[in-house]
């Protein structure tokens, strides 16, 4: 693909999702002489958010070329992990999860599989987005994960969303019973419907971009000409409860998921959801955010570093003018964030 090689493993969680994992083994010029890298994608995306830029503003791919091993992980119930080995995707308790079960089995099955195929005794992981927040709550469940993962970098890491600065958002999740009927109503399978695409090409590409630039924040270094392709298979498939978790942040700050009194009792034993402990976590970390992210604000970016322990926050970059697909999407992002990751991990490859 674009001159790079490219694989699909198969990994099955303990709870029976099959996920799909991709790989690029190597760079176009054959190097293949450091350790392995994951990606994780963030809420409603895929792995394919991380190969949809031109190789040369990619950090999938710059990692490939800089000799990194680099997979792309693909949480359950996306476009590509649509398997398990009980239910169908017809069946309703297959779409019963949240990102707190990606985190409880999605995380751990990957490291696991990568390591044991690369016989590698640990790995980087990079984040975006939900995909940072559910590596973070990994941790919290199997701590022994800590161990396996040499460096975390967390891009926008929604740990927090109760300050999000979307207006669009803000009004549209204002009454959780109105979102949970609507969703209620809605096929799971629905969120892989690729809805944008066919309407941000040509001549709607700049209300597009303006939509989501509400929803999201700047793309002033997103080029409108490749919006319908970034969005191709966006969004890239989640569960509605999934859906609901997210909004229960919104709400009610980063928890376990709320049943409501009764089913909370029954899950927890308590008639509240369950806090989250990152008191214990160890990883050295990288953290890249923007004051102009409407979906991790820096008001959110304070509570994440009150619940992270500052010791292993090696690295706070606070990054101007970058809305949240902007660090996927951004012409921008390989000059101001991604060659430094890239420099960053060659320098923790060199020293064993």
């Amino acid at each position: 693909y674009r001159g790079f090689p490219a694989e699909e493993h198969t990994v099955v969680t303990q709870d029976g999702y099959v996920l799909k994992l991709h790989r690029i083994r190597h760079g176009r010029n054959g190097r293949m002489d450091r350790g392995p890298v994951l990606l994780q994608h963030g809420l409603l995306s895929s792995s394919f958010d991380f190969l949809s830029q031109m190789p040369n503003k990619a950090l999938s791919y710059s990692l490939a070329d800089e000799g990194f091993d680099v997979w792309l992980g693909n949480n359950r119930g996306n476009i590509y992990s649509t398997e398990h080995v009980k239910f169908t995707k017809s069946n309703p308790q297959f779409w019963n999860f949240t990102w707190h079960d990606m985190s409880v089995y999605d995380y751990p099955a990957m490291v696991e599989y990568i390591l044991n195929n690369t016989r590698t005794p640990n790995l980087i992981v990079i984040g975006f987005s939900q995909g940072a927040l559910t590596f973070l709550a990994a941790t919290t469940s199997n701590p022994t994960i800590q161990s396996k993962v040499k460096h975390f970098f967390a891009i926008a890491p929604s740990l927090s969303s109760t300050n999000l600065r979307s207006l669009l958002i803000r009004v549209g999740s204002m009454s959780p019973y109105i979102v949970e009927t609507v969703l209620a109503n809605i096929p799971d399978r629905a969120h892989s419907f690729p809805v944008f695409s066919p309407f941000c090409g040509g001549v709607l590409a700049l209300p597009c971009k303006w939509l989501f630039h509400e929803l999201s924040g700047p793309l002033h270094g997103v080029d409108e000409r490749r919006i319908s392709l970034f969005l191709s298979r966006f969004p890239g498939g989640t569960s509605n409860k999934n859906l609901m978790h997210w909004l229960q942040q919104i709400h009610n700050g980063t928890k376990h998921f709320d049943y409501g009194t009764e089913g909370n009792l029954a899950a927890y034993g308590s008639p509240h959801p369950h806090e989250f402990d990152f008191s214990q976590y160890a990883v050295p970390t990288s953290v890249f955010y923007s004051h102009d992210d409407k979906l991790v604000s820096t008001e959110d970016m304070k509570i994440f570093f009150s619940r992270i322990p500052s010791k292993p926050i090696v690295k706070a970059r606070n990054i101007t003018g970058f809305g949240h697909l902007e660090f996927i999407f951004g012409d921008r992002a390989k000059a101001e964030i991604y060659d430094e990751i890239v420099n960053d991990i060659r320098d923790f490859d060199e020293v064993k």
